[in-house]
């Protein structure tokens, strides 16, 4: 029997205990199922796995709110994709021939030895330019044919928690609103978007809550509002209030948010180490944002197209994607990001690093600026996620 003070003693119940209850639905979160899109075949086929394991089980369920994000953004993904593989074949420039770059050889052996080597290389560099338009090719039709589209599709047919209505989507607006006031979690470090989705968070709450049965939401989320961390981006727990506001709206039951790794680890303990290295991954912060003077900022990053001399660790370097430079006062704003081609040794400090950009730096539509928390303005290399980066309008919108 509950009594008025069991709320304020609720903690995060253990995954191999809850999985296991009757009760118990698995709900994923747009940012695990888009991740399908940036982790390695045999890691999406795992997840696929994971999907039909709860679906046959009847223990999965969507969110309505998840359903849509993961429709608009796919193709987005697709098609940064298909750019990338685009801007490799476009780095494969053109072979000089040999008799025009050094006629003055020719005849030597080591003039026809080189000669033999460079029809071979301009050989070899042709297959691959036309594997690769093969592979773009592929990729478009992932547009209109899609098998992790399909199955998603199919296993939403009959669970779906909640489908609101558009009067009932504005009152959960005015509620979000009131609560992003407030600093109610989850939801309100969303609160400085304005593209329609702001509320995103909080709606999807309320469609967990209204399961009214305990709930595993598998999540790379790790913002504020959804875990409690450590100093040093350790997650300790479900944020507490959550745990409290689900149990008192369910009735008692109980709710834990999880990466999708911990998930794949429990149900595989042989998991093969390449999909345990997208899984792990997708957990951790892709995008590195380093603060930079003007001068630095348009001579080495804009006109050099690097960065360097900076700290990184090696568990980082690894995940690192892209890189933001955040242009002190008076600019006070990450304006611009690019892809990281690739991360070396600094050429001036001992233990520093470089970052070679892929590419020209690419300029946001709008300058994310710093907003009315100054204590965010980076002192020094800051990480957050290029989904962060890409939708954030303001610095707190991209950190805990």
């Amino acid at each position: 029997m509950e009594t008025e003070i069991d709320k304020y003693f609720v903690t995060e119940k253990k995954l191999d205990d809850l999985i296991n209850q009757g009760d118990t639905y698995i709900v994923f979160d747009t940012n695990v199922l888009l991740a399908a899109y940036q982790w390695r075949n045999a890691t999406k086929e795992q997840i696929e796995k994971i999907i039909n394991k709860f679906y046959n089980e009847n223990k999965l369920k969507y969110s309505m709110q998840v359903i849509k994000e993961f429709s608009k953004n796919r193709v987005f993904l697709i098609r940064e994709r298909i750019n990338d593989v685009a801007n490799e074949m476009d780095m494969l420039t053109n072979v000089t021939p040999l008799e025009k770059l050094i006629p003055i050889l020719n005849g030597k052996e080591i003039y026809m030895k080189t000669q033999e080597i460079q029809k071979d290389y301009i050989r070899y560099i042709n297959l691959y330019r036309d594997q690769l338009k093969i592979i773009k090719d592929e990729l478009k039709k992932l547009v209109s044919d899609d098998s992790f589209f399909n199955l998603i599709y199919n296993t939403a047919q009959g669970n779906i928690i909640k489908n609101y209505t558009n009067d009932e989507l504005e009152e959960l607006k005015i509620e979000g609103r009131r609560r992003f006031e407030n600093k109610i979690p989850p939801g309100f470090k969303d609160k400085n978007k304005t593209n329609g989705n702001e509320y995103g968070d909080y709606i999807l709450w309320k469609e967990l809550m209204s399961l009214k049965s305990n709930v595993i939401f598998v999540s790379n989320d790790e913002k504020a509002d959804w875990c409690l961390k450590s100093d040093d981006g350790e997650i300790l727990t479900t944020n507490l209030e959550l745990l409290k506001e689900f149990f008192e709206e369910t009735g008692g039951k109980n709710f834990i948010h999880i990466p999708i790794i911990k998930l794949a680890q429990l149900l595989n303990q042989n998991i093969n180490q390449d999909v345990l290295a997208d899984l792990s991954e997708s957990a951790l912060e892709d995008t590195i944002i380093v603060p930079a003077r003007e001068m630095g900022f348009n001579t080495v990053f804009l006109g050099q197209n690097q960065w360097y001399d900076i700290r990184i660790s090696q568990s980082r370097m690894r995940n690192l994607k892209y890189i933001a430079v955040y242009q002190v006062a008076p600019v006070s704003a990450i304006t611009y990001y690019a892809k990281i081609k690739e991360i070396v040794d600094s050429d001036n400090v001992h233990g520093y690093k470089k970052i070679i950009i892929e590419g020209e730096p690419i300029k946001l539509e709008k300058p994310i600026r710093l907003g009315d928390n100054t204590f965010l303005a980076p002192q020094g290399s800051r990480y957050t996620f290029i989904s962060r980066l890409l939708n954030a309008f303001t610095l707190e919108d991209l950190f805990d």
